[in-house]
């Protein structure tokens, strides 16, 4: 007979956040270091800034960072970073985040959302890009091509501008940036659902999202960089059964997410 310490025990576990049942992802080979990360996403950030129209609202980007910085604090490693949302006047639907910590949202995704966690669920997308390290993971390999292993020497001892010379060949930081492998999408996918299940998210709002855009972009051509809309849903559903069931008060909605909305759906 089981005594009552050890039935508490036992649904106590059972009430848990399966994290064992996630799929773990961590960081792949990298010659940067965390503090190099936040100097490529400078470089990047200028020229994409150079060429996109920046939407100064102060409310609505005052909304975003705090929505972003709660949802920093539930990624791995999330606090080595300083995490600075901005947003572009574009009604297309994007969103990307440089390594570093900087990420851009564009007006389309927001009018695009219909509630506060399909919006978390991009940012917490991005904010995967950025913990996972995926930018200078992919300079760190496009350097490591064109140098001999014995010049690669400590971590941290390769400049970003110049491994970015190095690299040339058309390559511009926010390209490497902003043209991530299927993989790394794939892994910015699962990361995503974690952070919004560990910050009382419903999950299943990434699931709506990607049906959103799948909507909003049929007939279009499909993005090279990014897997298809019916295998993310499909990957990202198979997470969420692993996370287990979302809490019952899971946050969906925020007067300040429909105000914020609002706010740019009027604008010209």
């Amino acid at each position: 007979m089981l005594s009552v310490t050890r039935v508490l025990t036992l649904l106590a576990v059972l009430t848990l956040p399966e994290l064992a049942q996630r799929t773990i992802l961590k960081p792949d080979f990298n010659i940067f270091t965390v503090a190099q990360d936040a100097e490529f996403g400078r470089i990047a950030a200028a020229e994409i800034e150079a060429q996109s129209a920046m939407l100064q609202n102060a409310a609505v980007v005052r909304y975003l960072n705090a929505l972003g910085r709660n949802l920093a604090a539930k990624a791995p490693g999330g606090n080595q970073f300083r995490f600075q949302l901005k947003l572009i006047t574009d009604k297309r639907i994007n969103a990307f985040g440089l390594p570093g910590g900087i990420i851009y949202v564009t007006r389309g995704t927001i009018g695009a959302a219909q509630n506060e966690a399909q919006l978390a669920s991009v940012i917490a997308h991005e904010i995967g890009h950025v913990v996972l390290r995926h930018g200078s993971h992919q300079l760190s390999k496009a350097y490591a091509l064109q140098s001999p292993v014995s010049s690669l020497g400590a971590i941290g001892k390769t400049p970003v501008a110049e491994a970015l010379a190095k690299v040339g060949g058309g390559f511009t930081a926010s390209s490497l940036v902003l043209k991530n492998p299927l993989e790394a999408e794939a892994q910015a996918d699962l990361l995503a659902v974690q952070i919004m299940f560990d910050a009382g998210y419903d999950p299943e709002a990434s699931v709506r999202f990607f049906e959103i855009l799948q909507a909003q972009t049929t007939g279009q051509p499909h993005p090279q960089e990014h897997p298809e809309t019916r295998n993310r849903i499909a990957s990202v559903s198979n997470e969420i059964r692993r996370l287990g069931a979302a809490q019952p008060n899971a946050k969906v909605d925020s007067p300040e997410f429909q105000a914020s909305r609002t706010v740019l759906l009027n604008l010209p």
